[in-house]
């Protein structure tokens, strides 16, 4: 009766384990993680909350755009204007397939750390967020506020009215001598280097 008893209940036992077995596999569900790094994102649409500049204006669209020259792009090892462009189509990618978590490693994020920049991506990050769930973790890079103070800083090279480069620097100090018939640049503190 020992010897049938044991086995009755072994047998038991063993129905118990298989069962939470295929209970457990089916309640596992893989997580599906996506990477973007060094997205260099520039928010070409952005306005500078304090400066009266609109950018310059896209003939087929009638909106402004605040964007970086040929010239800077081909001088550089990073593109700029584009970069607003590719990063939505990678989001827009990531929802098709129904990534609910997005990794963005190593930072670079920012062409270098630029408030109107970075208040730019965290609006689309912001709103990506919102309409589709996803989860966003972001470590800094080399060109983003990577230093424990806010710096002056510039570009000589965004595009301006009649083809001609347009500087925009946070601080009058930054600039040089300027030439006869160049466009009288604009001093925002948007285009600062940002710290922590």
């Amino acid at each position: 009766m020992n010897k049938l008893y044991s086995k009755y209940i072994g047998i038991v036992l063993l129905m118990i384990l298989f069962s939470c077995e295929e209970k457990i596999k089916a309640e596992v569900t893989p997580i599906q993680i996506a990477f973007i790094a060094d997205a260099h994102f520039q928010d070409i649409y952005a306005h500078f909350e304090d400066a009266d500049y609109k950018g310059i204006e896209n003939p087929e669209t009638v909106n402004f755009v605040n964007i970086r020259t040929m010239q800077a792009q081909l001088q550089s090892t990073r593109i700029f204007n584009e970069n607003y462009f590719a990063f939505i189509e990678a989001l827009d990618d990531i929802v098709a397939r129904g990534i609910k978590y997005v990794a963005l490693p190593g930072g670079d994020f920012s062409d270098d750390g630029q408030p109107v920049h970075v208040k730019g991506l965290r609006k689309i990050l912001d709103r990506y967020s919102k309409k589709h769930g996803i989860l966003f973790f972001a470590t800094t890079g080399n060109h983003d506020p990577v230093k424990p103070f806010t710096q002056e800083a510039g570009k000589t090279d965004f595009l301006g009215l009649g083809g001609k480069e347009q500087i925009i620097t946070s601080s009058v100090k930054n600039l040089k001598d300027t030439a006869e018939g160049q466009l009288k640049p604009i001093i925002t503190s948007e285009i600062k280097k940002w710290g922590l």
